[in-house]
């Protein structure tokens, strides 16, 4: 490209611990954009978002299969002094930027959250402080759980505009006048899921350890069998009252079927191949399992506890207080935060039962005279191996507070996310285990900062994996968009030297800074799976602004030249390893043999 100026790299060769590099860092997306946050948030930190209605209390997110609109819970719980409040917000995603708009909001009352400010959003019965929020596959519907109000909503949903219109609400004790019908859904209401084929919907109880089934094989439409679990929702149950089927510990004295180990149910997880339900109980330390007949309804089939006693669980060394879940796409591994832990179970596919594979927790920074020199912004190789006599878990910097997990599409990268600390981790297909590629944790100087948000309760990437989204509830009361940084444009070979144009989004709020590593990899025999890393290079520093590019020209380390005389076909990886506040992605170069 014309006006472009070349810079060269010089490379020296250093062996070193280096996991497949599938997992870029990431930044904070720049300008209002970036960020949308609850006008009465008063937070330093969203003095520059732009303005939500809809978010006093975000603490559940919901991306639509094309990427286009972002839906978020809030809710505000209820006591003596206080009504409650909850809402629903759409947020439009830019596809270009990842950038986000609020375009509509539904609420429990009709305000923002400040009292008597009327006229803000929507109002729609049924939503006292909503905590989880769920879009289905197929698009045409969002549903949102309400812990106070103990209701599911159901919405249609415009494609074009985002919009939602109410088609009904269940709830299990219905206030005199209100719209909504009776059903065996139950106050607590805080996880939600929804089956891939889109028939059945689930939603889970905390408060009454109870996992209620909307089925659309129960719904009453007098014509051709229900597909879809929005069919519930369309039509009125007979005698306004939906006798969906429901599980709980002790069957809620009759009402249900007895379920075990479902004390504090509080994620909700549908297995890619639909044979599965994973549920979370914190107060039993356990995991749920269940499996679903053609028609959807669930039966309990196992569970993993914390010291289970005899009987259907089977005993976890790991698991202490299980909350969020996310399970891989390829449906062998689902990774549970605990705490300030991150738990990694194996799902045999047949039977869906789980097993442990192991644990990540925060690796402690060495005190000062320790002799050990911080990071860069990424985590040593010394520190993922590092660990405590007395700790089973792989030990990685910055992993200090951790409430949230979430998957790339590429089922190669698992974020973590809480307060003060946003990890990305390249996940192995075979055994689901991970290494830390990137920590970004203000308190942690081995780790670039990021800005310290208070709350966080959910993480979302955008299916095209260029976007991770944070719902906060704390004083920052907002959604959060986050980007890749310096990715790489285009990548050529030639002679002993590769040239790379770096790019940094225009979206990114600092500057891309950095260095360049490079990471070989010498292809597998036939038919055996992944390509083994041998060896990387490291590079000079580079600094990009915000939509800058720039060509960096990087020798090729003797080692590779090497392999490649002898005929060898080698591929490059070409890391961009981020500074203190800088963004950092992945870039790829294949040398071929001559």
């Amino acid at each position: 490209m014309t006006g472009l100026r070349t810079t060269t790299l010089a490379v020296s060769v250093a062996v070193l611990g280096v996991a497949p590099a599938a997992a870029a860092p990431l930044g904070p997306l720049s300008g209002s954009a970036g960020c949308v946050a609850q006008a009465n948030s008063g937070s330093n930190l969203t003095k520059n978002c732009a303005v939500s209605k809809g978010l006093d209390g975000a603490n559940a997110l919901a991306i639509t299969p094309d990427g286009s609109f972002v839906y978020a819970s809030a809710g505000i719980q209820s006591n003596s002094d206080d009504p409650g409040y909850g809402a629903v917000s759409v947020l439009k995603r830019d596809p270009n930027t990842g950038g986000l708009t609020e375009v509509a909001c539904i609420s429990s009352d009709g305000t923002d959250g400040r009292d008597s400010v009327v006229g803000q959003c929507d109002a729609n019965a049924g939503l006292l402080n909503a905590d989880a929020i769920a879009v289905s596959p197929d698009a045409k519907n969002v549903y949102a759980a309400t812990y106070d109000s103990g209701s599911v909503v159901g919405f249609a949903r415009d494609p074009s505009s985002g919009k939602l219109t109410e088609l009904a609400c269940f709830q299990e004790n219905v206030p005199a006048g209100s719209p909504c019908y009776t059903g065996r859904v139950f106050r607590g209401s805080d996880g939600i899921a929804v089956s891939p084929d889109n028939s059945s919907l689930y939603v889970g109880s905390s408060r009454r350890d109870a996992i209620s089934e909307l089925l659309a094989s129960d719904a009453s439409s007098g014509g051709a069998p229900a597909t879809s679990a929005a069919s519930v929702f369309e039509t009125p149950p007979p005698n306004n009252f939906l006798a969906d089927p429901c599980i709980a510990t002790a069957g809620l004295d009759g009402a249900c079927d007895r379920g075990a180990a479902m004390r504090g149910i509080n994620s909700l997880v549908v297995s890619p191949d639909g044979r599965n339900v994973y549920a979370s109980a914190t107060r039993s330390g356990a995991i749920a399992v269940f499996t679903r007949d053609s028609s959807g309804k669930l039966t309990q089939t196992g569970c993993l506890m914390h010291n289970a006693p005899d009987g259907l669980c089977g005993h976890a060394k790991l698991l202490s207080a299980p909350g969020h879940l996310a399970i891989s796409a390829d449906g062998r591994n689902l990774y549970v935060v605990d705490s300030s832990t991150l738990v990694i179970l194996r799902r045999d596919p047949t039977a869906g039962s789980l097993s442990e594979v192991g644990c990540i927790d925060d690796l402690p920074e060495p005190s000062s005279g320790s002799g050990s020199s911080s990071g860069s912004g990424s985590a040593s190789s010394a520190g993922r191996v590092r660990h405590a006599a007395s700790d089973p878990c792989q030990q990685v910097p910055g992993l200090n507070a951790i409430s949230a997990v979430a998957i790339g599409p590429d089922d190669a990268t698992v974020y973590t996310a809480g307060d003060g600390s946003l990890l990305t981790f390249s996940r192995n297909a075979t055994t689901g285990k991970l290494t830390e590629t990137s920590c970004d944790a203000p308190s942690d100087s081995r780790c670039s900062p990021i800005p310290e948000l208070s709350g966080v309760e959910d993480a979302k990437v955008s299916p095209d994996g260029r976007n991770l989204y944070l719902a906060s509830a704390g004083s920052d009361n907002g959604v959060f968009a986050f980007g890749h940084g310096a990715s790489a444009a285009r990548a050529r070979v030639a002679g002993r030297s590769a040239t790379l144009l770096l790019a940094c989004p225009a979206s990114m709020r600092v500057p891309c800074s950095g260095r360049l590593e490079l990471v070989s990899a010498v292809p597998p025999k036939r038919h055996h799976g992944r390509w083994p890393l041998s060896a990387a290079g490291r590079g000079a520093h580079f600094r990009l602004r915000p939509g800058q590019r720039h060509r960096f020209r990087v020798g090729l380390p003797a080692a590779l030249l090497k392999q490649s005389a002898h005929g060898k076909r080698v591929r490059v990886l070409a890391v961009s390893i981020p500074d203190p506040g800088g963004g950092g992605a992945l870039a790829r170069v294949m040398v071929l043999s001559r």
